[in-house]
């Protein structure tokens, strides 16, 4: 029996017709913990994803049911479609039905629609996630909208961050005030009207807080530790605007002083 790995378990399983018969949910979730996750033969047969062998003795073993409870909960699962089982004289073969909406391979396909639930189905299911949507204010109106959906699709259950320069609070200020669009006010409403700065304004703080950023990430990446200030003081130079050029240009200038 497999002992590695996980499965996904969505909270709508609460609402599961069979969820308050412990024996039948039992089973369920036991034949989800242990059906093939790809394809196996098994003495000759072959035993796709979603499948796996075994006699009701087994099940009830694993499960700690008894051979009735087994049979029962079985039938109550083939009622409702979740399971087949197909049984010959040497071996008992049980299929956990639409597996793969249960448990979506690793690589999204299908249709938009399909991949947008598959994408919302594990965020809800994962331990709590945070979702960061960095240069923010580049999105256009359209991807606002499905971040909007995105975000009614997870409530309560996943974090949503947007990050950006300082165009992100003109475009949501903006947007929320002159458009007629309401996914802009929607949008503001969802993720409130506080705004957080990582960098700090006042010029001395500023340049205290690159240098800090700066050599840090030049502390782990780079062999000779000599050149650090000289890059860092080449990294905090100001372009012709008079905005410092940052951790971009250091990245480039680590690159051509590595030997």
């Amino acid at each position: 029996m497999l002992e590695g790995g996980f499965i996904l378990l969505h909270r709508s399983i609460l609402r599961w017709e069979w969820y308050g018969d412990l024996n039948t949910a039992r089973l369920f979730i036991h034949l989800l913990l242990t059906v093939n996750y790809e394809p196996q033969r098994w003495q000759g047969i072959a035993v796709e994803r979603g499948q796996r062998v075994a006699s009701m003795a087994k099940l009830a073993d694993e499960t700690g049911l008894t051979v009735k409870q087994v049979r029962t909960a079985l039938e109550h699962l083939k009622r409702t479609g979740e399971v087949t089982h197909k049984a010959t004289s040497k071996y008992g073969l049980f299929t956990v039905n639409h597996y793969d909406r249960y448990q979506p391979r690793g690589e999204p396909e299908g249709t938009l629609e399909e991949i947008k639930e598959s994408a919302k189905y594990i965020l809800n299911i994962l331990p709590h996630p945070i979702v960061i949507i960095d240069e923010a204010g580049a999105l256009s109106y359209s991807s606002l909208l499905l971040l909007h959906e995105f975000w009614n699709g997870t409530q309560d259950c996943c974090g949503w961050y947007l990050m950006g320069a300082d165009g992100l609070r003109t475009k949501l200020q903006k947007g929320k005030g002159t458009s007629k669009k309401q996914s802009y006010k929607e949008l503001f409403s969802r993720f409130s009207s506080k705004y957080n700065h990582i960098v700090p304004d006042a010029p001395d703080d500023r340049e205290a807080f690159f240098r800090n950023l700066i050599e840090s990430v030049l502390a782990v990446n780079i062999k000779d530790k000599r050149k650090i200030n000289k890059i860092v003081n080449m990294g905090l130079a100001t372009d012709s605007q008079e905005a410092e050029t940052g951790l971009r240009r250091a990245e480039t200038l680590l690159i051509l002083n590595e030997d």
